[in-house]
């Protein structure tokens, strides 16, 4: 939500652009950002420094890179009942 109202005031809209996927896009970037920062720009060793990441919390949530350099985070399924956010019966998926 931080992000999302972020992104309409700095950029004068009434929504996002591409619904959620910002918020992962704009980590996707900023880890990559930092990761160069941190490790320097050699493809292998940004590799390396990308496997390690555990609990980096972005403006999507938390997430870590496995090793074969997929994110790791939870997800929960929910549905809107009744105007409430709720989560997903196992029952129903």
């Amino acid at each position: 939500k931080i992000f999302a109202d972020q992104f309409k005031k700095h950029f004068g809209v009434n929504r996002l652009p591409y619904g959620f996927w910002n918020a992962d896009a704009y980590d996707g970037v900023m880890l990559l950002a930092e990761t160069i920062n941190r490790c320097g720009d050699d493809v292998k060793a940004v590799q390396s420094c990308l496997y390690q990441t555990n609990d980096y919390k972005g403006a999507s949530g938390t997430l870590s890179i496995n090793q074969k350099g997929d994110a790791d985070r939870l997800f929960i399924l929910k549905r809107v009942r009744a105007g409430v956010v709720v989560p997903l019966d196992k029952r129903e998926t």
